[in-house]
Parts: structure tokens; C-alpha cells; sequence
């Protein structure tokens, strides 16, 4: 009988230890999703205003297709 005791001492040991290391693990997941998301967070604009790529510097559809003698400069820079 002690045999059982002292086998299920050492499971109930082993099952204290894998819970830790797995709330260990957890932490670690969600500092760095964390850290992915204020690192995504601080490279976008502080605007709630609607963005266009023309505001992003890239040629739009109205650039290149409607008038694109306006922005041929820009349109060249980025053919090459």
C-alpha cells in the first residue's frame, strides 16, 4: 500500500510541476503576442481617418489611370 501512496505522491508532484511550466508557457505566449501587438500598433498612423495608398506615397488608381501624367515621377519610381 505504501508503494501506491508514494507512486501517487510522485504523480501528483509531477502533474503540480507540468502545471506550472504550462502557466509558465501561457505567460510567455501572451507577453509576446503582447509585444507583437504594441510593436504593430506603434508603426501604424494615429488616425481613424480612411487611408488610400496614394496617401502612403504608392500610385493610385486615379494616379495611373486617370491622370497619369500628374504623377509620372512617382508612377517611374515604382516600375523600377
Amino acid at each position: 500500500m505504501d508503494e501506491m501512496e508514494e507512486a501517487k505522491e510522485t504523480l501528483l508532484r509531477q502533474k503540480r510541476v507540468l502545471q506550472k511550466e504550462l502557466e509558465d508557457v501561457q505567460q510567455q505566449m501572451t507577453d509576446v503576442q503582447r509585444s507583437r501587438n504594441e510593436h504593430i500598433s506603434a508603426d501604424l498612423p494615429l488616425t481613424t481617418e480612411p487611408c488610400s495608398l496614394g496617401t502612403l506615397g504608392y500610385p493610385t488608381y486615379e494616379d495611373v489611370v486617370v491622370s497619369p501624367t500628374k504623377h509620372l515621377d512617382t508612377i517611374q519610381r515604382f516600375m523600377t
